[in-house]
């Protein structure tokens, strides 16, 4: 099919979409796309055309060595929610249909950018809870889309890491009544990057990863990117911290990780360490390897003794006491 063509055929697509969308039909499209550049300026002269009024939530990913959890679709949810009370955000919650248990978690975050988890994670329980997070993130679309139609925009999905992937294929099986339209591209020449690919697996029967072409004679037009990531040792600390809460486990323990190396090139201990080595132990207990995690736990509490810090040593040995 020629460009031209191949464009026209998409635009008209993406109408056909957007009209089911409009009569409450959810709707999704991955496009591959060799050359991001020319989607994204395909985007700029696409997405104006659309009508009525909806509202459009764009991201374009960048390659970043951790990410906060489900980035960017908490983002998305914390920016819509930025203006409304503390009050508010708890009755959207409950009426969207949160897990009562995960209600705290997202309307600390929402609220100041962190998260507040008043009851303690049950390794037990932790399938349950991971795919309440999902439905909850979702449940909230849903419930946004109530008032207008949503498009939902996110391109370089290559770039992507583990939890926002899991939250994409827990889209890619919903059947919902609800009015949105989430257009999605990566490239598959990159997929050595991500693990995207086991969502496209699920793609192929189903009509629904689309080739963009790569000579579309389009107009570069600029687009936001998202500033790289540069956080202090206490701000990555706090961002582990918020990725346990929201069972972002791999993100949680990159980001962990990465400040854990930095402050063994540090000369003396800072007040953070404690956090840092108990969260450690958490995210490593979560995945099952026990043995790294006790480690962790034994430097928390031995750190926790020379600070004399009471609650903080009986923790470390309840947790401890796991292993034994």
């Amino acid at each position: 099919m020629l460009t031209m063509e191949k464009t026209t055929f998409i635009t008209s697509y993406l109408h056909d979409l957007w009209q089911e969308t409009q009569k409450g039909h959810f709707s999704m499209l991955f496009f591959n796309t060799y050359d991001n550049r020319s989607f994204a300026a395909y985007l700029d002269q696409f997405l104006p055309t659309l009508q009525p009024n909806f509202i459009l939530l764009r991201r374009s990913l960048t390659e970043q060595p951790y990410s906060s959890p489900y980035f960017p679709f908490l983002d998305f949810l914390k920016d819509y929610f930025q203006n409304q009370s503390g009050d508010e955000i708890d009755q959207l919650l409950t009426d969207a249909g949160v897990y009562p248990l995960q209600r705290p978690v997202f309307s600390s975050y929402f609220q100041t950018g962190q998260t507040q988890r008043p009851e303690e994670l049950i390794l037990e329980e932790l399938d349950y809870e991971k795919n309440q997070m999902l439905e909850a993130i979702f449940k909230l679309f849903c419930h946004i889309s109530q008032t207008n139609p949503l498009v939902i925009v996110v391109e370089n999905l290559h770039y992507a890491h583990n939890s926002t992937i899991d939250f994409i294929h827990n889209l890619v099986q919903k059947n919902s009544p609800h009015k949105m339209l989430f257009i999605f591209s990566t490239n598959k020449s990159c997929l050595h990057l991500s693990e995207i690919d086991r969502v496209l697996e699920e793609l192929k029967d189903r009509g629904g990863l689309i080739d963009f072409p790569t000579d579309c004679k389009l107009p570069h037009l600029p687009t936001k990117e998202p500033t790289p990531i540069t956080l202090t040792f206490e701000e990555m600390i706090q961002l582990g911290q918020t990725c346990l809460d929201f069972l972002a486990f791999s993100e949680c323990q990159a980001v962990l990780e990465h400040v854990y190396q930095n402050s063994l090139l540090r000369d003396e201990e800072s007040p953070y360490d404690l956090t840092m080595y108990r969260i450690l132990g958490d995210v490593l207990n979560f995945s099952g390897e026990n043995d790294l995690a006790l480690t962790y736990y034994n430097t928390w509490l031995r750190l926790a003794q020379q600070s004399n810090d009471q609650r903080q040593i009986a923790d470390a040995f309840r947790k401890s006491a796991l292993f034994t």
